[in-house]
C-alpha cells in the first residue's frame, strides 16, 4: 500500500491526465430511475411591454427572444441580449442566451454544457407566458432531457427575476449540476474607459476594467458566494481563498449601472465575471446557482482515479432570485451600488440600526493551545498557556497608559483546548489554568469600569470530541456523499491530512440553535460580548436536511442567532465576517480591506465598509501579523477601518509543537513598542474613523485614492512610491492625509 503521502504525489505527478469520473448517490449503487421525457406544446407570448410603472418598463420582444428593462428616467435600456448587440440584429449562441446550464449522466459519467439559445430556442423548444407584472420563461433541453423555468417581475425599484426549484424537471437521464441565470444581462462593450467595468464582492469587493489591453487577455474570475462550502470533501485543499463575502455584483457602463442582488438561494450562488474577452467583445458578470454540492475521493486503481460523487436530490422548495436594479448618474458605480445594498439591506431589517461603539483599536489577545508532552517517554498533550486573563488585563491597562487610547478586546481560545478544536464551545467553561471563573469576572470587571467592549470568542462550528450536549456519532454535519462533515487537520509541504490526531467535525446544523441556547445561558451572568469568529465566516451544508443543502438558509439561521444573543443582553462580534453575520454584528475584525489579491481583478475597493461601517463598528485584520503591515494600514485607513493587533503575554517552545500556526509574531512585549506607535500615528484617523463612516470612495490614479466620511473629511492614501498633490495637500510616497 503506497502511503498517504506517496498517494499524493503520483496524483500531483499524473494530475495532466486524470480522467474525473462522476458518479451520482442514489443508495448503495442502485440506479436512478428514468422517466419518460416529452416536451410540451409550447407557445411564445405576443410582443410588447409585458409590464410597466413610473419607473421601469419591461417589454418582451418576440421576434428577437429578448427582454428590455428600460430605465424611463435615463432612457438607459438593458437586455438580457446586450443592448448594443440587440440593435445590431446579430445572434450568438452566447449572447442570446438567457440560460445556461451544466449537468451530467450518471450512466458514463460525463459533464455537459447547454445553452438555451442553441438547445431550445433556435428549435422553438421552450415556452413564454404573461403572467402578473412580468413575463415567465420555460426551457426545454432536449439533450439533457430537462426542463428549467425563469420568472421575470417588474417591482417599483427593480426587476426580479426567479428560478423556482419547483419547476425544475428532469427525467433522471442526466442530472443538472449548475444553471447559469441570464449570463449577458450584467454586460458592457469592451473599452478602455476606467468608468466602465465589472464588479465582484470577493474580499473587500474588486472591479475588473474592461479594456482588452489591460494584460492583453480576456480575464475570467469565478468564486462561491460566502466561500467554499465547508462540508465538501476535497482532495486538494489549496491555501485560504478569500471569500466572497455578499450577495451581489454588477456593471458600470459610465453613468449607468446595473447592480444585482441575489435576495433568495444566496447560499447557491456562485459568482462569474468575464472581462475583456476577445470572444464577443463584451465584458459580463453574472450568478449561478449550484443545484448539487459535490464530494471528491481517491479511487486506488489504474491512475488513483479522481472521483466525484454529487448529491442526489435539492430542496424543491427553494427558490433562487437575483433583484437587478438599474442604477444612473450620481447613484451609478460602485458607490451607488454600495448605497443600494446598505438600502437593501436597512429596509429588510437585516442591518442594525443601533449606533456603533468604535474604539481607536482591537486586540485579540490569545488565550493557549494544545501541545504535545512526555511523561516517562509516554506522549499525551495538554492545555499551554500563552495568555492568562491576568495577563490580558495587562496587556490592556500598558496599552492604554502608551497611548491614552482604550481598545476593543477580543478573547480567543480561553476555553478548554485553547485555540484547538475540542469541546464545541470550549466546553463552556474557563480552565483554571488560564484564570478561571474567578480571573474572568475581574478582567470584565476592569473592562466595565473603563468602558472598555471586550468580547469572548466560541467556536460554535467544529469539535473534535462529544461534550457540552454535542455527540459526535450524532450531531455531525453530513456531507454531499451522505459522509460525517469530518476533516483531519493539514500538514505542511504538500498539504496532506495529519492522520495521526482527531478530525475536526462540523456540527450539524440543526444543533447550532441549541448550542446558542446553552451559550446565552453560560453567559447569562457575565457582561461581556459574544464573539463567534467562525460560525461568522464558514458557510457549510448539511445534507442531513434539504433545507441545509447547498449552505442553503445560512444567512438567515446565523442572522437570527445573532438576534437572538443581542437580545439577551450581549454585544456579538464576528471575524472575517460574511454580509450576514456583519450586519447584524456589533464589532468585526479581520475586516477584509483588499480583494484577495487575485491577478484577474483589477484593483480593490472598500465596498464592504461602504456598507457595514455606519452600523457595525469594524477593525483591520492584525497589522503585527501582516506581510506587509504597511500596505495594511493604508489599506484601512483608505476604507475607514481601524487598526487590529494579536498578542499573547508569552511564549514557549510547546506553542510551536501545537498544531495552531498563528503565535508567531504576536509576543506582547516584543510587539508593544511598535503597535504603540502606530496607534499614535493613527491617532487623528482614528478619532475621524470613530466619530464618521466612509460614504463614498474615488480611485484618483493607480494607487492613489480619496475617501470622503459622513461629515465631509476627506482622507487621502498615496500608496506609491512617490510624492503626489492632491487639491493642493501633498501625500508622501506611502503615506495618508486628512482633510477636514
Amino acid at each position: 500500500m503506497l502511503s498517504a503521502l506517496n498517494k499524493r504525489l503520483v496524483r500531483r505527478m499524473r494530475a495532466g491526465i486524470a480522467l474525473i469520473l462522476i458518479f451520482c448517490l442514489a443508495g448503495c449503487g442502485k440506479k436512478t430511475a428514468v422517466k419518460e421525457y416529452s416536451v410540451p406544446e409550447t407557445q411564445v407570448a405576443d410582443g410588447g411591454i409585458a409590464a410597466s410603472n413610473g419607473s421601469y418598463t419591461l417589454e418582451w420582444d418576440s421576434e428577437r427572444s429578448a427582454l428590455l428593462l428600460k430605465n424611463n428616467e435615463s432612457g438607459h435600456i438593458w437586455s438580457t441580449v446586450p443592448y448594443n448587440y440587440y440593435l445590431s440584429g446579430g445572434t450568438s449562441v452566447n449572447l442570446n442566451s438567457p440560460l445556461f446550464i451544466e449537468y451530467y449522466t450518471p450512466e458514463d459519467g460525463s459533464i455537459q454544457t447547454a445553452k438555451a439559445y442553441s438547445d431550445c430556442m433556435g428549435e422553438g423548444n421552450y415556452s413564454v407566458e404573461k403572467i402578473d407584472d412580468g413575463i415567465k420563461m420555460t426551457f426545454h433541453f432536449i439533450d439533457a432531457e430537462a426542463d428549467i423555468s425563469l420568472e421575470f417581475k417588474l417591482r417599483e425599484d427593480s426587476l426580479a427575476v426567479s428560478v423556482p426549484f419547483k419547476d425544475i424537471k428532469e427525467s433522471g437521464k442526466t442530472k443538472i449540476i449548475s444553471i447559469s441565470v441570464l449570463p449577458y444581462f450584467c454586460a458592457v462593450p469592451n473599452g478602455n474607459n476606467k468608468n466602465s467595468y465589472l464588479f465582484v464582492p470577493s474580499g473587500s469587493g474588486a472591479l475588473m476594467y474592461t479594456d482588452e489591453e489591460i494584460q492583453n487577455t480576456s480575464r475570467s474570475f469565478t468564486g462561491e458566494v460566502y466561500g467554499r462550502d465547508a462540508s465538501e470533501k476535497i482532495l486538494d485543499d489549496t491555501a485560504d481563498e478569500t471569500a466572497l463575502t455578499m450577495p451581489v455584483y454588477g456593471a458600470a457602463d459610465g453613468e449607468n449601472s446595473l447592480f444585482a442582488i441575489i435576495e433568495e438561494g444566496d447560499g447557491f450562488a456562485r459568482i462569474n465575471a468575464e472581462a475583456g474577452s476577445f470572444k464577443n467583445n463584451y465584458s459580463a458578470v453574472y450568478s449561478s446557482l449550484v443545484l448539487r454540492g459535490s464530494d471528491e475521493t481517491e479511487a486506488e486503481r489504474n491512475n488513483y482515479t479522481d472521483e466525484k460523487v454529487f448529491a442526489e436530490s435539492y430542496d424543491e422548495s427553494a427558490v433562487y432570485t437575483v433583484g437587478f436594479y438599474p442604477l444612473s448618474g450620481d447613484n451609478s458605480g460602485y458607490n451607488g451600488m454600495a448605497a443600494r445594498y446598505k438600502k437593501y439591506l436597512s429596509d429588510s431589517g437585516a442591518l442594525k440600526n443601533t449606533e456603533r461603539s468604535q474604539s481607536a483599536f482591537h486586540v485579540n489577545i490569545l488565550g493557549g493551545a494544545m501541545s504535545k508532552k512526555f511523561f516517562m517517554g509516554f506522549p499525551y498533550t495538554t492545555l499551554t498557556k500563552a495568555s492568562d486573563f491576568s495577563d490580558a488585563e495587562e496587556i490592556i491597562k500598558e496599552l492604554a497608559a502608551e497611548t491614552g487610547k482604550t481598545p476593543a478586546v477580543t478573547l480567543t481560545g480561553f476555553g478548554q483546548t485553547g485555540v484547538d478544536a475540542g469541546k464545541i464551545a470550549g466546553g463552556f467553561s474557563f480552565p483554571e489554568r488560564l484564570g478561571g471563573k474567578k480571573g474572568y469576572s475581574a478582567l470584565e470587571k476592569y473592562c466595565d469600569d473603563n468602558k472598555i467592549d471586550l468580547y469572548v470568542d466560541y467556536e460554535t462550528v467544529r469539535f473534535k470530541s462529544s461534550g457540552g450536549g454535542v455527540n459526535k456519532s450524532f450531531d455531525t454535519a453530513k456531507t454531499p456523499g451522505r459522509q460525517a462533515a469530518a476533516f483531519y487537520t493539514l500538514g505542511t509541504g504538500l498539504r496532506v491530512p495529519n492522520e495521526s490526531g482527531a478530525k475536526i467535525r462540523l456540527l450539524k446544523r440543526s444543533a447550532l440553535d441549541n448550542i446558542t441556547d446553552k451559550l446565552i445561558d453560560h453567559s447569562k451572568n457575565y457582561k461581556s460580548g459574544i464573539s463567534l469568529a467562525a460560525l461568522s465566516c464558514t458557510a457549510y451544508s448539511d445534507y442531513a436536511e434539504a433545507r441545509y443543502y447547498r449552505k442553503g438558509t445560512v444567512a438567515k439561521q446565523v442572522s437570527e442567532i445573532f438576534e437572538r444573543i443581542n437580545k439577551s443582553g450581549h454585544k456579538t462580534a464576528g471575524s472575517r465576517a460574511n454580509g450576514y453575520a456583519a450586519a447584524a454584528a456589533d464589532t468585526v475584525y479581520d475586516t477584509p480591506t483588499d480583494n484577495g489579491g487575485y491577478l484577474n481583478l483589477d484593483v480593490s475597493v472598500p465596498f464592504y465598509s461602504l456598507v457595514f461601517a455606519e452600523s457595525t463598528a469594524l477593525y483591520s485584520e492584525a497589522v503585527n501579523l501582516a506581510d506587509n503591515s504597511e500596505n495594511l494600514i493604508l489599506k484601512s485607513v483608505e476604507a475607514g477601518v481601524l487598526p487590529s493587533f494579536t498578542f499573547i503575554s508569552e511564549y514557549s517552545d510547546e506553542l510551536a509543537n501545537s498544531s495552531f500556526p498563528g503565535f508567531y509574531g504576536t509576543l506582547f512585549k516584543d510587539q508593544k513598542e511598535k503597535a504603540a506607535g502606530i496607534i499614535s500615528r493613527l491617532s487623528e484617523f482614528s478619532r475621524v474613523a470613530a466619530e464618521q463612516y466612509p460614504v463614498s470612495h474615488e480611485i484618483i490614479a493607480d494607487g492613489v485614492s480619496k475617501t470622503v466620511f459622513s461629515s465631509g473629511a476627506e482622507g487621502f492614501v498615496n500608496r506609491t512610491e512617490n510624492p503626489v498633490t492632491l487639491g493642493g495637500v501633498t501625500v508622501d510616497a506611502m503615506s495618508f492625509s486628512l482633510a477636514q
